[in-house]
């Protein structure tokens, strides 16, 4: 069978997994690496970052976590970016220039910058009640998938327990609105 992007995520669960990864290597790792280098990365921090990446891409479709509207050029880049900025960030390292928008000189795979932007202000401008700390820890946690111990620095929490007592309140709070707004649901599906 003829590995193609639509098609990774099903060998990979089928355990047909070692062309899979290879296109991978082949078609997400160079986009990456290049822009590792162009914020002042070595490419060995590149490999490793994509390494960790493709294990987390790859435990969420064994898992049945990843969700086949998505790209999985896109997703497992995104994961990349994501893990490379918790990097700088837990490191204190400097950007040669300031993050740009995750995009890549190849086309754009699951996402667009206008449709992230877009959801973005929507759900912000809908759940503003829950308040700003809970849409940043929240944004961190589902949508970002950063990791707790990262979190906790980013946002001065005392310990990682605290990150995942505040993450459960504030999706208390969410939850508590979407009852209390019914009309928060189909404006959500339209997402």
């Amino acid at each position: 069978m003829k590995v193609t992007e639509n098609n990774i995520a099903e060998l990979i669960r089928n355990g047909n997994d070692k062309e899979a990864i290879q296109c991978l290597y082949k078609n997400v790792l160079p986009n990456f690496k290049r822009f590792v280098k162009n914020n002042n990365g070595p490419a060995e921090d590149a490999f490793d970052i994509f390494q960790d990446a493709l294990i987390a891409f790859y435990q969420s479709v064994i898992n049945g976590k990843f969700d086949p509207q998505y790209k999985v050029y896109g997703y497992v880049y995104k994961l990349c970016i994501y893990r490379w900025i918790n990097k700088m960030t837990r490191e204190k390292l400097q950007f040669k220039d300031e993050l740009p928008d995750i995009q890549m000189e190849t086309p754009v795979y699951w996402f667009s910058e206008n449709s992230i932007k877009d959801e973005q202000v929507l759900l912000k401008e809908l759940f503003s009640s829950i308040g700003e700390k809970c849409l940043e820890l929240l944004n961190y946690t589902i949508f970002k998938e950063i990791q707790m111990e990262d979190i906790m620095l980013r946002m001065n929490f005392p310990s990682e327990t605290s990150v995942r007592m505040q993450n459960m309140r504030c999706k208390e709070k969410l939850v508590l609105e979407i009852e209390r707004n019914p009309g928060l649901l189909s404006k959500l599906r339209k997402l």
